[in-house]
């Protein structure tokens, strides 16, 4: 194993899993279930704010949705919708490094626009 590779399951995120963990159905239906649950900020919807937002989120070793860090941010208000988001998305196919589920990470951008 690589000396940069974590590929323990427990609190380790594995740098380089064989396979990166997948929302289930993958992203385009992730992008429809981020659609159907993001819910515009009405200040940022009244003063015309828009802007993208980028997460990281980590992922367990089950599926769950750990970890989320505003890594590029947008204005308060919509980086705090795009976390509320992020945290409830739930049932992912974790990533697996050896065949084993590990912990991993991955950017998630969240566009808003009107």
């Amino acid at each position: 194993m690589q000396e940069d590779v974590k590929a323990d399951a427990s609190d380790e995120v594995c740098l380089a899993p064989d396979k990166p963990a997948q929302y289930p159905g993958g992203e385009v239906a992730m992008m429809r279930w981020i659609a159907a649950n993001l819910r515009y900020p009405p200040v940022a919807y009244e003063n015309k704010i828009q802007g993208r937002v980028v997460l990281q989120i980590e992922i367990s070793a089950t599926g769950e949705v750990d970890k989320v860090n505003v890594i590029r941010d947008a204005a308060p208000d919509l980086n705090a919708e795009a976390v509320r988001v992020a945290k409830k998305m739930k049932g992912w196919v974790p990533g697996t490094y050896n065949g084993r589920p590990v912990r991993t990470k991955m950017n998630l951008p969240i566009t808003f626009k009107l």
